[in-house]
């Protein structure tokens, strides 16, 4: 799916560059479009869908071929607070979250997530309203530093989010 959709975006990018009849082609102006924004939402929603559609795809197997002691090489943190429960066909105790501890999980946990989520988004907004603002009298050339900052300071920025963020949910978690 992501191939198909890439190359319609690239194909629609090169017909955009060569029906331009403008004195000066620009093959930065005919790639750098909103289809890129587009194509990026699409392969961010299509990662999280395929991997979550393959974990149920890999337990639907597991229950099918009676694989459920199967050792997941995830570590459970000691920290982990939780309830004993015993499945009645194999005898084993595995451990089962508290609703109250679930909800405030979910309560708390998907407002912070869905922060952090918009807190890239306003980065990228914002560098790209840094790089035009700054741009503005020199399109066609800026200096290098100019060009390769903003993804280098997003790319930071998103580092950071990610340390905080891991933070916070190794919190929630606990």
């Amino acid at each position: 799916m992501p191939s198909i959709a890439g190359l319609v975006l690239f194909i629609r990018q090169l017909i955009g560059y060569f029906m331009d009849e403008s004195e000066e082609r620009n093959l930065v102006k005919s790639f750098d479009t909103m289809g890129n924004v587009y194509f990026a939402i699409f392969i961010a929603l299509w990662c999280t869908i395929f991997v979550e559609s393959w974990k149920r795809k890999q337990n639907m197997i597991a229950n099918k071929w009676l694989m459920r002691d199967f050792q997941d090489p995830t570590t459970e943190r000691p920290e982990f607070k939780a309830s004993l429960d015993i499945d009645t066909d194999t005898k084993s105790a595995w451990k089962v979250i508290y609703t109250t501890q679930w909800t405030k999980a979910v309560l708390i946990g998907f407002p912070v997530t869905l922060f952090f989520m918009s807190l890239v988004l306003v980065t990228q907004i914002a560098m790209r309203w840094w790089y035009l603002k700054v741009t503005e009298n020199d399109t066609i050339n800026p200096p290098f530093y100019i060009k390769y900052a903003p993804a280098s300071i997003n790319a930071t920025c998103i580092i950071i989010y990610g340390i905080v963020y891991k933070t916070i949910a190794f919190w929630l978690v606990d």
